[in-house]
């Protein structure tokens, strides 16, 4: 029967083992090479994640513009709306003249609408490039796994 010390003997020993098999058998024997290249790993694995960071940026940029020329034409539909409806005397005239406001607003959102399916797109098949390019970076730079013997 083991002791309690020879057991966690034989623990750390497999644990030892496993993290070599892990890690690459990492000894330290030149810590600041091995420290340099798990750096340059570092850097290599952070450098999707910084081009993830950057497009999500680019791509909120993106949709804030769009909704904020969808905010500008509400605006100007309803000063324009607002200036007619005070400037004519007749109520056939102002029904004409609001009738076509709404109508060129309606227009107008209708393109916004299509253009915000388009950026979609875009947006969607950026992600997906990044996608791509990252799990492909990530599978090249994964450093192979000794046999332990």
């Amino acid at each position: 029967m083991n002791s309690a010390g020879e057991n966690v003997a034989l623990h750390n020993k497999s644990f030892i083992l496993h993290c070599n098999k892990t890690v690459g058998a990492l000894t330290m024997t030149n810590p600041t090479a091995e420290i340099n290249a798990f750096l340059e790993q570092s850097k290599t694995l952070a450098e999707p994640l910084s081009r993830l960071a950057l497009l999500s940026v680019n791509s909120f940029e993106k949709l804030a513009r769009h909704h904020y020329g969808v905010t500008g034409d509400a605006l100007e539909y309803s000063i324009a709306a607002l200036q007619t409806g005070a400037a004519t005397r007749e109520a056939s005239e102002s029904l004409k003249s609001q009738t076509t406001l709404a109508q060129h607003y309606i227009d107008r959102q209708n393109e916004r609408a299509q253009a915000l399916t388009k950026l979609a797109d875009e947006i969607r098949s950026d992600y997906g490039r990044w996608f791509e390019q990252a799990s492909g970076q990530i599978k090249r730079k994964d450093p192979p796994v000794p046999d332990a013997a």
